[in-house]
């Protein structure tokens, strides 16, 4: 029984398509499928290409693969798949940090005496107007009252502090 070619095993770990592959290499699918039926052998040109896109030894893309080398082709689409979903995580941080960066801005546009004095109050060394500064904004955020941790007196005066102004404003 004739095994499948290694190209087509490596292509199926890693989840593509042989026309993907003809398309990153720049060959027509057709040539990949000479390839993967022993119509034509792999031109070395070709095969530094396959073997730095998968970032695999050449040689596994010539011969009949052993479960050993089977196994470390899975190590590194496992790997290669962790990469990935670290960058997309990554990114998917940096998009929140550059909406929170575009937002900011808007509102210093808007407000800028405030958020100066806001920044100069962060910069400080006094936590516990830092500490309650977080705390007034995550309450004025979720207007759910403030973290369990905070003391029942303060929280009690803030939440005062909020009905006047609410009221105030109304």
């Amino acid at each position: 029984m004739k095994q499948e070619h290694s190209l087509r095993y490596i292509a199926s770990t890693f989840n593509l398509s042989m026309s993907q592959i003809a398309r990153e290499i720049n060959v027509t699918p057709q040539t990949i499928n000479d390839w993967t039926n022993g119509k034509r052998n792999i031109p070395e040109k070709r095969l530094k290409q396959l073997a730095s896109y998968f970032d695999l030894p050449e040689e596994y893309f010539q011969k009949e693969l052993l479960s050993s080398e089977k196994f470390e082709i899975q190590k590194k689409y496992i790997a290669n798949d962790e990469l990935r979903h670290s960058e997309v995580a990554f990114l998917s941080g940096q998009q929140e940090k550059a909406k929170l960066i575009e937002r900011f801005t808007d509102a210093l546009e808007h407000d800028s005496k405030l958020l100066k004095n806001i920044l100069h109050l962060l910069d400080t060394e006094d936590k516990q107007r830092v500490n309650m500064l977080k705390d007034v904004a995550h309450y004025l955020v979720f207007k759910k009252g403030f973290d369990t941790t905070l003391d029942k007196e303060v929280k009690s005066k803030l939440d005062e502090i909020y009905k006047i102004y609410k009221e105030k404003g109304d």
